[in-house]
C-alpha cells in the first residue's frame, strides 16, 4: 500500500501544470508556456509567441523513448469525455477563418506534433478546442506511433486553467480569458 502511495504521489506531481516565458531575441518576442509532463514522461504544451497572433499545441513523445510519430496519420484529443477533436480539423478550421494555409498551423518530427489551437480573434469563442482545455479535468490524447500502432495518453488538466489563461493574456486580459463568451 504504501509503495502505491509513493508512486500515486509520483504520478500526481509529474502532472503540475507549468507556467514559463522566455525571451525570443531572434523574433523581439516573448514566449508564455503552459506545459505538463505526465510520469510516463508524455509532454503536452501550449504556447504563444507575442509576435504572432496565434497560439500553439504541442504533443511531445518521450525523449528518450523508442517511439516516434507515424506522421501519415491524424492526431486526436479529448477533454473530460468532451467533443473529440483532431489535429487536421483543427488547423483546417482556423486556416479558413483567418484566411491562412493549413499548412502553416500545423508540423510534425519524430517525437511532437505542433498545431496551431488558438487564434487572438477566436478567443472569446466558447466551442474552441483551447477553451475545453480551461474546463476539463482530464486531457486524453490518441496517435499512431511507428513501432506501436495507435496508442493513447492521459494527462491531468489540474491546474492547466490558470497556466493557460496566462498565456492567453497575451492576446486578452487573464481575467478575460477564463470566461467564454458566446
Amino acid at each position: 500500500m504504501v509503495a502505491w502511495l509513493v508512486g500515486a504521489t509520483a504520478a500526481q506531481a509529474a502532472e503540475t501544470w507549468t507556467l514559463t516565458a522566455f525571451d525570443d531575441d531572434i523574433n523581439a518576442a516573448t514566449v508564455r508556456i503552459a506545459a505538463v509532463r505526465n510520469a510516463q514522461a508524455y509532454g503536452f504544451k501550449i504556447y504563444a509567441p507575442s509576435h504572432e497572433d496565434r497560439i500553439w499545441a504541442t504533443f511531445l513523445l518521450p525523449p528518450d523513448g523508442p517511439e516516434t510519430f507515424d506522421q501519415g496519420l491524424d492526431l486526436h484529443w479529448q477533454v473530460s469525455g468532451s467533443e473529440e477533436w483532431s489535429l487536421m480539423a483543427v488547423t483546417d478550421g482556423v486556416a479558413s477563418r483567418i484566411g491562412a494555409d493549413p499548412a502553416e498551423l500545423r508540423h510534425a518530427g519524430p517525437r511532437y506534433v505542433s498545431l496551431v489551437i488558438g487564434h487572438a480573434r477566436e478567443l472569446h469563442r466558447a466551442d474552441t478546442p483551447l477553451r475545453s482545455l480551461l474546463a476539463g479535468e482530464t486531457l486524453t490524447v490518441r496517435y499512431s506511433a511507428k513501432e506501436t500502432g495507435e496508442r493513447q495518453m492521459r494527462f491531468s488538466l489540474e491546474g492547466a486553467d490558470v497556466a493557460i489563461a496566462e498565456v492567453m493574456a497575451l492576446f486578452v486580459p487573464a481575467e478575460e480569458a477564463h470566461a467564454p463568451r458566446p
